[in-house]
């Protein structure tokens, strides 16, 4: 992955893990030697308001902040939480995160 992250014009490499309604979890590399784990969730899919929903969002947006993840909320209502870390643990810590959202 960061052999291509290092040929591509944007200096990122991508890979989607999972993709549900309301959940994309996937890793990448950065040309600058950086790995990271992405955790995007949408409390609001579909554009319904589904309280049991949102309350499962915002716990499992707590567990990512535990976990050390940088959580910020883009122009669509949707969370993004990203966590920095070496290579060797992207995969281990993609599982848990799968684990985690029922995945």
């Amino acid at each position: 992955m960061l052999s291509r992250a290092r040929a591509s014009e944007e200096g990122e490499a991508f890979e989607t893990a999972v993709l549900v309604p309301g959940l994309r979890i996937g890793a990448g590399a950065r040309s600058s030697g950086d790995f990271f784990v992405e955790v995007l969730v949408d409390p609001f899919p579909g554009g319904r308001v589904d309280l049991d929903r949102m309350e499962g969002a915002l716990a499992y947006l707590r567990l990512l902040s535990a976990r050390g993840y940088r959580l910020g909320c883009r122009d669509d209502h949707v969370v993004c939480g990203e966590l920095v870390l070496p290579g060797h643990r992207v995969e281990g810590e993609m599982a848990a995160v799968r684990q985690a959202a029922g995945r």
